[in-house]
């Protein structure tokens, strides 16, 4: 003789053990960690958590902070006269008394244009002549610049980076770079 088995009080049977009796491990949730956390730290491992949490906040807020923060009005802003052969042998000769005065200044940079292109954000940068072979003042304009040519005579206003670096052993001179700039008529 078969026995049938009755599937629906079966199921009713396992689901009201199941709610009577929950398992050991209950899901995660962000609730129940904290919980759990809060209760089963000692003091002091609450108080170092307390000060990484605080600190990777204000970290965060810091970061936020100088990634949006503006810098200087270029047009406006009062600059240092320079021309660009002065400003080139200055860095070049005595690089530590040229940071000093001219470096994360604004320059108003006179000079003969050799060369004229665009970077990789289709900026125009503009290369002044230095008197040395290979090595130019290499400025970075933030408005479009059409009607300059190599051989005019110009006076770009632009916050001094300093020297970058050249390669001595390939030949390679050293450019002063020049950034956020604009053209002065």
């Amino acid at each position: 003789m078969s026995r049938a088995i009755n599937y629906t009080s079966l199921f009713k049977n396992i689901y009201f053990y199941r709610v009577s009796n929950p398992p050991a491990i209950l899901p995660v949730s962000t609730i129940n960690l904290t919980e759990y956390l809060l209760c089963k730290m000692s003091k002091t491992r609450k108080n170092i958590l307390l000060t990484v949490l605080v600190l990777a906040l204000s970290g965060g807020f810091i970061s936020f902070y100088m990634y949006n923060k503006k810098g200087p009005d270029i047009e406006s802003a009062s600059a240092a006269k320079v021309s660009a052969t002065a400003l080139y042998w200055l860095f070049v000769k005595d690089s530590v008394s040229a940071k000093k005065q001219y470096a994360e200044k604004v320059l108003l940079v006179s000079g003969t244009v050799t060369g004229v292109s665009a970077n990789q954000q289709a900026q125009p940068v503009i290369l002044l002549k230095t008197g040395t072979q290979g090595a130019s003042i290499n400025c970075t304009l933030e408005a479009p610049a059409t009607d300059i040519k190599k051989g005019d005579m110009v006076l770009i206003k632009g916050w001094c980076n300093g020297l970058g670096q050249g390669d001595a052993d390939l030949g390679i001179a050293a450019d002063v770079y020049l950034s956020r700039c604009y053209l002065e008529q």
